[in-house]
């Protein structure tokens, strides 16, 4: 009996770890990492990427949110507890998109959980449908997060491109083309945002060119 208790036990903490391996957090507030010594389990780096040949590297729908819950990291907000995200439909509409709701002036942002593997000289257009509800002055755009050769972060918006906030409540599509820099090695996009609002996000695209 005992035995078969303790490989339980070892087979539970082999997926545990597993599962923070892959960066899964189903719910950071619930969650046993945010204790030691299991905090040290949990992955926040991001998966590594490498692109083959042009064409499209990342591509997010969001038609299955079980799924795109585990591919993306929950928000990051500098003001805690007061935005949050998720997948939702909008009245009316059948696909399901990410949303970010906020109550915060200050800034806050989703992101996924794979970065790309780049080289200086590479071009990539990185592109998302946006849908845009501000309360008063807010802002959103696009980023992307650049880290060197050892993984620290060089710029948290090394590219930025900005949505127009005056299309109030209807879809445009946010675009930037960008060359790598010198002492680049990887990216990872971001959609970021800075003030009161609701923000809906579909069809995210980094594409190789």
């Amino acid at each position: 009996m005992m035995k078969l208790i303790f490989i339980i036990l070892v087979i539970g903490f082999l997926a545990y770890w597993y599962k923070c391996f892959l960066g899964i957090n189903f719910s950071r507030r619930y969650s046993l990492s945010r204790y030691l010594p299991l905090k040290f389990m949990q992955r926040e780096l991001p998966i590594m990427v490498k692109p083959g040949k042009p064409g499209t590297v990342l591509r997010y729908d969001f038609n299955w949110p079980f799924l795109n819950a585990l591919e993306w990291y929950d928000p990051w907000s500098r003001e805690q507890g007061l935005v949050e995200g998720g997948f939702a439909r909008i009245a009316g509409e059948r696909p399901v998109y990410h949303f970010l709701k906020s109550r915060s002036v200050k800034d806050y942002s989703i992101r996924p959980k794979k970065a790309v593997i780049v080289r200086a000289g590479d071009v990539f257009t990185y592109k998302a449908r946006v849908r845009v509800l501000p309360e008063g002055e807010a802002r959103l755009w696009l980023g992307t997060i650049a880290r060197d050769q050892g993984r620290n972060v060089i710029s948290w918006n090394q590219v930025k491109q900005q949505a127009d906030m005056a299309r109030y409540d209807t879809w445009q599509t946010v675009e930037k083309t960008f060359t790598v820099p010198d002492g680049t090695v990887s990216i990872q996009i971001s959609i970021s945002g800075q003030g009161k609002g609701l923000f809906w996000v579909d069809w995210v695209e980094l594409e190789k060119k």
